[in-house]
């Protein structure tokens, strides 16, 4: 004869079995969903790790930089300790401040307590502190950056428009002066003036009494001194052994006017410089312009 025990708690299950069928009955189509997902996560699972198994050894690196900083943080800590009646003593300092030195207000971040130090508004004790993360002045410093590059880049094209305007000019102004000085033969001190005074101040050019300039020259910076007239006679027999020329005169010889020396200001910031320019030089066969030539002498 066999005799059978029923412990409590078997029993207990055996009432709760006929209640918990209903619901894996009712899970038993959520776990049929699932199953299509969970074999589509495999791949990414075998994917991913390789991936963990290359960040161990930076886990470990990473455990063994926290061991070796601990003993540094223990030994931060009496020095933590001593700067507390230090700052205590400028908590003390702050509060005793005017109030037009002082300035703060509460910060939820930092707390009621907290001190800070600000350069231009010294101390205060009521939780202020600037940060990195302060970007207040940021698009002033980026506007000024910015304005300067843009700035000398439109000085630049002015002023190098200006370098070839005055190029032109002091080229135009030998080519006036040559052509006066053709068509007016001369070769006295008072005629080289008269050349030099058209090309720096032109044919509209005024003078006092005195023969002083009362106008403004054509290109500014430019003086008479830097002018160069040369009158040339004519070689009238061609006779390399006679190489004795005639005088400059109407139809003989040659005038040629240059200037030297000429100084272009290049007014750009930070990169502004003067500029020597180079020699600017015109020659041309004297001219009658119609005027009858005296004869000449044959012997």
């Amino acid at each position: 004869m066999t005799l059978y025990f029923k412990s409590p708690a078997k029993s207990a299950l055996s009432t709760a079995d006929p209640g918990l069928r209903p619901a894996a009955s009712a899970l038993r189509p959520a776990e049929s969903a699932l199953r299509p997902a969970a074999s589509a996560l495999r791949p990414a699972d075998s994917a991913l790790r390789p991936a963990a198994s290359a960040l161990r050894p930076a886990e470990s690196a990473l455990s063994t930089a926290d061991s070796a900083l601990r003993p540094a943080a223990s030994a931060l800590r009496p020095a933590e300790s001593a700067l507390r009646p230090a700052e205590s003593a400028l908590r003390s300092a702050a509060s005793a401040l005017p109030t037009d030195v002082r300035r703060g207000y509460a910060s939820p971040a930092l707390g009621e307590n907290e001190m800070g130090l600000c350069p231009w508004y010294g101390l205060w004790p009521s939780g202020y502190r600037a940060t990195v993360t302060d970007e207040r002045g940021t698009t002033v410093a980026e506007f000024a950056i910015v304005a300067l590059i843009f700035f000398i880049m439109i000085f630049g094209i002015i002023e190098f428009g200006r370098l070839l305007y005055t190029h032109n000019a002091l080229a135009d102004a030998t080519r006036r002066g040559a052509r006066y000085a053709a068509m007016h033969p001369g070769t006295t001190a008072e005629d080289i003036t008269k050349v030099q005074n058209e090309v720096v101040y032109g044919a509209n050019g005024t003078f006092d009494d005195d023969g002083n300039p009362t106008s403004a020259p054509l290109v500014s910076g430019l003086t008479r001194d830097m002018v160069e007239v040369t009158f040339e006679g004519e070689d009238m027999d061609g006779d390399p052994e006679t190489p004795e020329k005639t005088a400059f005169g109407s139809n003989l010889g040659t005038a040629s006017v240059k200037i030297v020396g000429y100084t272009f200001n290049l007014s750009i910031p930070i990169v502004g410089r003067p500029i020597a320019m180079p020699d600017y030089a015109t020659t041309l066969s004297a001219e009658s312009a119609g005027a009858v030539p005296s004869p000449i002498p044959t012997k």
